[in-house]
């Protein structure tokens, strides 16, 4: 435990700190807030300091009240001068037990403090020189390999460095020599570098994807060879049926059945209407009903409620059969 010096932690509110360390003088008395010096404060008492209210707004150790900010560190220590004697010793002079305690304690409250910078200092180790958290100061700038460096060298020769926290890109190149690059994050932009499981399924993905356009291109050229047997059986369909429309037409045009006509000899002769034939057929043309029995097909013969209409029909032996009414 230090000879002449407290430690604390702010917490916005609190404005009073004991001293529980004697001291010869109030000047001997230092204070400071996260090692920064700070005369903010008075005396309510020989063991008691109060930080006193600002005059402005809050800084960054201390509220407006005057209270240092939670998690700030309060130093209260002891520094007693020995440049001087704080007791001169006269030759014929009465010496009182004040003078002689104030002289003693001057020397006393030195070495203390003097210990407690010692431990609160560098000390050696068995595994190196400690300096208890406290930050090195006025250090030099590195000459020799082994030597310490300043965090004004760093930072001037920041581009030499690959800063670990990622507040300074790099300049050039990354030679990793030879050695992996370990727990690397999943990559979510763009220019993120993918790790060795991310880029598997990756390729798995693509491999899936590549696989199932393979499938489909062959199912594509099936339907493909499909689609051409369909529309050579639709050119086939439509042979045959400008075919058969020309067979119809040519039917239709050459053997256009017209009407029965009875002959001299009594015997009834199917009349047609040939392709080359101009002649237009009238009722008129045939005698209907009458003696020639002569019928008009677009009359009697296919109309079946006609009067006296000839009735058709095939016998055993197969032959056509007119029957006149």
């Amino acid at each position: 435990m230090p000879f002449a010096q407290f430690q604390g932690s702010g917490d916005g509110t609190t404005r009073q700190f004991q001293i529980p360390f004697p001291y010869v003088k109030k000047d001997h008395i230092i204070v400071s807030l996260n090692q920064i010096a700070n005369t903010n404060f008075v005396y309510i008492n020989d063991t008691t300091i109060e930080f006193a209210p600002l005059n402005s707004v809050a800084t960054n150790e201390q509220e407006t009240t005057g209270a240092p900010k939670t998690g700030i560190e309060i130093l209260i220590s002891r520094e007693t001068p020995l440049l001087n004697a704080l007791v001169d010793f006269v030759d014929g002079s009465t010496l009182t037990a004040s003078d002689l305690d104030t002289a003693v304690l001057q020397l006393l409250y030195g070495l203390q403090e003097a210990k407690d910078d010692t431990d609160a200092g560098i000390n050696f180790t068995p595994v190196g020189l400690d300096a208890s958290n406290n930050p090195i100061i006025n250090v030099q700038d590195p000459t020799n390999p082994q030597d310490a460096t300043t965090k004004s060298y760093v930072d001037d020769n920041i581009a030499g460095f690959l800063k670990t926290d990622g507040s300074v890109p790099m300049v050039g190149d990354f030679n990793a020599g030879g050695k992996k690059i370990k727990n690397v994050e999943t990559a979510t932009l763009d220019t993120d570098a993918v790790n060795l499981l991310q880029l598997n399924q990756g390729i798995s993905t693509a491999n899936t994807a590549q696989t199932a356009a393979a499938q489909s291109a062959d199912q594509a050229e099936d339907y493909k060879d499909e689609t051409k047997v369909f529309r050579d059986e639709a050119e086939g369909f439509k042979d045959s049926a400008s075919a058969s429309a020309i067979t119809a037409v040519n039917l239709a045009r050459r053997s256009i059945f017209v009407g029965f006509k009875k002959l001299s000899d009594g015997t009834l002769q199917m009349t047609y209407n040939e392709a080359n034939d101009t002649t237009v057929y009238k009722a008129e043309d045939f005698v209907q009903n009458g003696g020639s029995h002569a019928y008009f097909l677009g009359e009697d013969v296919l109309s079946t409620t006609a009067p006296n209409a000839p009735k058709f029909s095939i016998n055993s032996n197969g032959h056509l059969i007119l029957e006149l009414l």
